[in-house]
Parts: structure tokens; C-alpha cells; sequence
């Protein structure tokens, strides 16, 4: 999923996040921005086929919290 950024009304960035095939949507990085910062609704956004330039780390980061998050969603606690 992709969100445009909007700081004073002037778009400044994209914020990125992933949609389960459940529908549920996971973003685990959202408390990276301040109030000035206005996100806009996600929209669903194709993958790209290479790291951005810029941003990459954060890109790097975020998979592995997805994957983390997913892998501990998965897992299951039986009695």
C-alpha cells in the first residue's frame, strides 16, 4: 500500500505499508511521522522491482518487521 505525505499542504514523500490477504492492514513504521506530517489514505501500489534510491535502509527495515510480525501472527498457541 502507498500513502502520499503532506507536510503544510505540499506533498513531501510516500509512506508505505502492506494490506494481508485478509484485508487487515499492517504498517508498523506509522509512528515514524509528526503531527505536521499528514498521511492520506493508502492505496494499493504495485512493488517495486528494486529498492528505491533513497530510503532503502527504511525499506530493508520495515520487510523485516513485516516478516517478523507475520511470522509471529502465524504461530500457533495451543493449550
Amino acid at each position: 500500500m502507498k500513502a502520499e505525505v503532506f507536510v503544510n499542504g505540499v506533498l513531501d514523500g510516500y509512506h508505505y505499508s502492506n494490506r494481508l490477504p485478509c484485508g487487515q492492514l499492517v504498517d508498523l513504521t506509522v509512528d515514524q511521522f509528526y503531527d505536521h506530517e499528514h498521511l492520506q489514505p493508502p492505496e494499493p501500489s504495485a512493488r517495486a522491482a528494486k529498492l528505491p534510491l533513497h530510503g532503502a535502509d527504511r525499506y530493508v527495515l520495515l520487510k523485516e518487521r513485516v516478516d517478523a510480525a507475520l511470522e509471529q501472527a502465524t504461530k500457533w498457541s495451543g493449550p
